[in-house]
């Protein structure tokens, strides 16, 4: 049988009693009525039988009703993706570039409305964190992630553990890894200092909400590593001196606080007004303790 060269239209008429051809014959509905009376079928209704009859013969097919999916898929997104060779070459297009330092912008985060440490806040409070290439870091507080993403994308062989309370927000760190095709960022649900039994000792800890138990998360910092490097970010000065006052508590070393001051330009018609960020205080220091036994 030869292909066709030429485009052929082609006409079938039938006889239908008692039923609706142009959807679920055993349903009863109006029939598609065209201006002269007789019944029409229409190109949609024809492709969508002719797909449910290959689906029903075995073939694979890609796009399908809600209710007849057999593949699990419920996107067409997912489906795709389920292809190893679709897969393989979407990721070669949309490969996250690996710059040489940290730095992603506010809007390269999935947020919604979880609260975020600000793009200039966060690249100097990872520069006090002091990492190391194969670091154990507790994200506590952790938001939306864009810390602990922004940190694990340092090294592969640095592992991030990001603690958060907040389901909606679990849900954004997990989204923000996926985007990032990140595995060495570890995501726990749960409230510190409860949520850190059982982790593994941590060589830094950055705190970005504590929920009133800064003072237990230390001491529990302290019990795992008494020489760890820990960097904690607040906004009030009544914050700042209740971190000062707790590290009172413990010995400590190279402490450092300094208050961070961003403004960002807004275009107002022809010029660029300044708009200023709220301040941000971030604390850094080492635990001077003994080394644990």
């Amino acid at each position: 049988m030869k292909p066709l060269q030429n485009r052929i239209d082609f006409c079938v008429i039938i006889s239908v009693d008692g039923a609706n051809p142009n959807g679920d014959p055993l349903v009863p509905g109006y029939p598609r009525i065209l201006y002269d009376g007789h019944g029409e079928i229409s190109d949609v209704c024809i492709k969508r039988k002719i797909r449910n009859r290959l689906q029903d013969m075995g073939e694979e097919i890609f796009v399908q009703q809600d209710d007849r999916i057999d593949d699990g898929y419920r996107s067409l997104k997912a489906r795709a993706m389920g292809f190893n060779e679709f897969k393989d070459e979407y990721s070669k297009k949309n490969s996250d570039p690996k710059f040489l330092t940290h730095g992603l912008p506010d809007d390269a985060f999935c947020r919604d409305k979880v609260p975020m440490t600000k793009e200039e806040v966060r690249e100097a409070a990872i520069c006090k964190m002091h990492l190391t290439p194969d670091a154990v870091v507790y994200d506590i507080g952790s938001g939306t992630g864009s810390i602990a993403v922004e940190m694990a994308r340092l090294s592969d062989n640095l592992t991030v553990y990001a603690i958060e309370r907040k389901q909606e927000a679990v849900a954004l760190i997990e989204k923000n890894c996926t985007k990032y095709g990140l595995a060495n960022v570890k995501v726990i649900c749960g409230e510190a200092p409860g949520a850190l039994t059982g982790l593994p000792v941590p060589t830094h800890a950055f705190i970005g909400g504590s929920n009133g138990s800064l003072k237990e998360i230390l001491t529990d910092l302290y019990r795992k590593n008494p020489r760890m490097r820990v960097v904690v970010t607040a906004i009030t000065l009544e914050t700042v001196g209740a971190v000062s006052s707790i590290l009172n508590e413990f010995p400590v070393e190279q402490e450092e606080i300094i208050q961070m001051s961003a403004s960002r330009a807004k275009k107002a018609g022809r010029y660029h007004l300044m708009q200023a960020e709220n301040p941000v205080f971030i604390l850094s220091f080492y635990f001077a303790g003994g080394t644990e036994s």
